[in-house]
């Protein structure tokens, strides 16, 4: 973990992961919920913990590759640097290593998102747990919303609303589905 370094860039890159990890996290508890069945939501929450923790993964290599792609041509055509040496510099390879950082830190905390959203099942009946998962969910984004707001020099009160009314929104949009179909 030394390698994660957990400067302003990551702390915000996780925060910003663990709100995105438990606003995607809702709407699959929702609907396995229906089920009526602890065990389904558990098992469709962690595959999508997983699937979207790698997702988020590689979205970082997938950002990373965009831009060097885009600042190579750029510098290419501005000078007489080809793209080798350009991608052998100093500051690419330190660009590198940044969005490697943010890879991991952005899958982990997506991951953490979900999972927290899951802990009340293991222990709590089926309406307990999604009560409880709400709860947490709204704890998660309001509080990410804050630390968010402090890092971003952004006001604290209206980040934490906003990352809230996101979790919020979300979830209203899972129940909504929910009762279109009829389940």
């Amino acid at each position: 973990f030394k390698m994660l370094k957990f400067n302003k860039t990551m702390r915000n890159t996780f925060m910003r992961g663990l709100v995105d990890g438990a606003t995607s996290g809702i709407g699959a508890i929702i609907g396995a919920s229906v089920t009526l069945n602890p065990s389904i939501v558990l098992i469709t929450g962690l595959t999508s913990a997983f699937s979207h923790s790698i997702n988020d993964f590689f979205s970082y290599k997938r950002e990373f590759d965009i831009d060097i792609l885009n600042s190579t041509k750029k510098i290419e055509e501005l000078s007489n640097l080809d793209a080798k040496y350009i991608r052998e510099s100093p500051t690419f390879l330190k660009k590198r290593k940044i969005y490697k950082r943010k890879s991991i830190v952005g899958g982990l905390a997506s991951f953490t998102g979900k999972i927290l959203l899951l802990l009340p099942f293991l222990f709590l009946p089926l309406i307990y747990g999604l009560i409880s998962s709400i709860i947490i969910g709204i704890s998660i984004a309001s509080f990410s919303g804050i630390i968010l707001g402090k890092l971003t020099k952004e006001d604290k009160s209206k980040m934490a609303l906003d990352m809230g009314l996101t979790f919020f929104v979300s979830l209203i949009v899972g129940l909504l589905i929910v009762w279109v179909y009829g389940i």
